[in-house]
């Protein structure tokens, strides 16, 4: 690791160029969702260029200074695309994500715990064999 040098609150830190993200690092949860939120507006800000501009045009095009914010937002609500994690982006209507609802198990047989039981996306589900009980396969009426 590099060592950390702090002069007057700005922090320098030496790297030796053989740093990873592989090793002691772990993505906070909440990136994607910025990450998602980036890409779905340079999508929509290409769209609306292309549309006013032209895709040749070189830089920004008078028509689009400033950017139109009702314009934009019907770019944005339009936008889809592959996410680096590779979901499938996109809004309805109102501008809403599809839902996407992952379902959990609070407790097993014979142990207490939480485990994947079953996915819903899209209006799709899917829901792992054997994860639910039921009275039924627990032997009860």
């Amino acid at each position: 690791m590099g060592v950390s040098v702090s002069i007057r609150s700005i922090t320098v830190i030496a790297v030796a160029g053989r740093e990873s993200l592989k090793v002691d690092y772990t993505q906070d949860s909440k990136l994607g969702f910025v990450v998602n939120a980036i890409y779905t507006m340079a999508h929509a800000l290409d769209s609306m260029y292309r549309d006013i501009c032209g895709a040749k045009s070189p830089g920004l095009c008078d028509a689009m200074k400033p950017v139109n914010g009702s314009i934009f937002i019907r770019y944005l609500v339009n936008a889809s695309f592959i996410s680096y994690s590779g979901d499938y982006i996109s809004f309805d209507a109102a501008g809403d994500p599809p839902a996407r609802w992952t379902f959990t198990t609070a407790a097993t047989a014979s142990t207490f715990g939480f485990g994947f039981t079953g996915l819903l996306l899209r209006g799709l589900g899917r829901v792992e064999p054997g994860c639910i009980a039921t009275r039924r396969s627990a032997g009860k009426p």
